[in-house]
C-alpha cells in the first residue's frame, strides 16, 4: 500500500509539469457478430450493447469502425420527436447508456406480439472463483424478483460449481453488486430454469463495488471501436491499475526526488525532479511528433478586407 501511495504522489506531481493528464487515455474494443441477444432497452436484436472496462468513467470520444462517432444527447430518449430508449442508436452515433453492475443483461423472454415487448427470465445466481482459495466468499447480489420486490441474494461461491442455492430468490434485474477482496477473480452467473449460463461479470480481486460504462451502438456485426475516455480514478490501488505513462525513468525518477525531498535533501530533489520531467517531455514528444502548441489566425475571407493576414 505504501508502494502504490508513493506511485500515486509522483503521478500527481508530473501531471502538473507537461502537457500531459494522467487520466485521459484510449482504449480499442472488438464486439463479434451479435445477432441473437436481444437489446436489453428494447425489442431490437443484436443493438451493438458495450459494455467499457471498468477504469472508463467518461467518454471523450467513441471512434467507430474508423469513423468519429456522434453521441446522442441523454435528453435524447425523452424527446417527442426522438425514438426514445427502445430504438438502436442512428448510423454512426452512439448512446451513453450511463453506469451499469453487470457486463451483460438478464436474458429476455421472446417478444409478445401483441405488445411488442419483452420480458426478463427469473435466473438464479452463482459465483464461481477462479481460485479454491475464495470458496465460501459471500458475495451479496441485490436486485428485483419477477414480483418487483428488492431482494439481495447471497450467491454460492465453489469453484467448478454452477450449481444453484434453491433456497435463494430467482431475480430479474441486478442493480448492485457486494463483493469482498478475493484471492483470484470471480465470475459472477446467470442460470435459468434451464440450465442456460449468461455471465453477468468477471470481477478482479480488488474489485469491491463493480461499476461499468455501457454505450449502445446501431450496429449488430462485428464492430471495432476506439474509445477516449476519462480515467475512474487516479489513485493506484493494485497492480491492475492502468498507468498512462510509458516512461518508466520518469517514475523512478521522480519517486527518488519524493524519497530525497523526505530526507530534507533539496538539492538531489530538484535534480531528481528535473530528469523526471525530461523523460516526461521526450516520451510525449516521441509518442506524438505531429503534435505541435501554436496560435492559429483567420486569414478572412474576403479579398478586399482591411484586416486580412498575408
Amino acid at each position: 500500500e505504501q508502494i502504490f501511495d508513493e506511485l500515486t504522489t509522483a503521478i500527481e506531481v508530473l501531471a502538473n509539469k507537461t502537457q500531459w493528464d494522467p487520466l485521459i487515455g484510449f482504449c480499442d474494443i472488438f464486439k463479434s457478430a451479435n445477432w441473437s441477444t436481444v437489446n436489453p432497452q428494447g425489442p431490437n436484436l443484436g443493438s451493438g450493447y458495450f459494455v467499457l472496462p471498468r477504469y472508463v468513467e467518461t467518454l471523450l470520444a467513441v471512434n467507430l469502425m474508423g469513423r468519429p462517432g456522434q453521441p446522442r444527447n441523454g435528453w435524447f430518449e425523452y424527446h417527442l420527436n426522438g425514438t426514445g430508449e427502445r430504438d438502436v442508436a442512428g448510423c454512426a452515433k452512439w448512446d451513453d447508456l450511463g453506469e451499469v453492475v453487470t457486463i451483460n443483461q438478464i436474458p429476455l423472454s421472446p417478444a409478445v406480439v401483441s405488445h411488442n415487448t419483452h420480458l426478463p427470465i427469473p435466473q438464479g445466481i452463482v459465483a464461481v472463483p477462479d481460485s479454491e482459495l475464495d470458496n465460501g466468499l459471500a458475495l451479496q447480489v441485490y436486485g428485483e424478483d419477477q414480483n418487483g420486490r428488492e431482494v439481495c441474494v447471497t450467491p454460492p461461491c465453489t469453484c467448478g460449481s454452477y450449481a444453484v442455492d434453491g433456497t435463494q430468490p430467482l431475480i430479474i434485474r441486478v442493480t448492485r453488486v457486494v463483493k469482498p477482496l478475493s484471492v483470484g477473480c470471480i465470475r459472477l452467473i446467470a442460470v435459468g430454469l434451464d440450465s442456460a449460463q449468461t455471465l453477468l461479470g468477471y470481477y478482479y480481486p480488488d474489485e469491491l463495488e463493480p461499476k461499468y460504462r455501457a454505450i449502445r451502438l446501431a450496429s449488430k456485426s462485428a464492430v471495432r471501436i476506439r474509445v477516449r475516455y476519462r480515467k475512474r480514478w487516479r489513485k493506484i490501488t493494485s497492480l491492475f491499475d492502468p498507468m498512462h505513462l510509458r516512461s518508466r525513468l520518469a517514475i523512478t525518477s521522480m519517486l527518488r526526488a519524493l524519497k530525497a525531498q523526505y530526507a530534507g535533501d533539496a538539492a538531489n530533489a530538484v535534480n531528481y525532479e528535473t530528469l523526471a520531467v525530461n523523460y516526461l517531455a521526450e516520451e510525449r514528444i516521441a509518442m506524438n511528433p505531429t503534435e505541435s502548441l501554436s496560435l492559429q489566425f483567420d486569414t478572412g475571407t474576403s479579398p478586399a478586407h482591411t484586416h486580412n493576414i498575408s
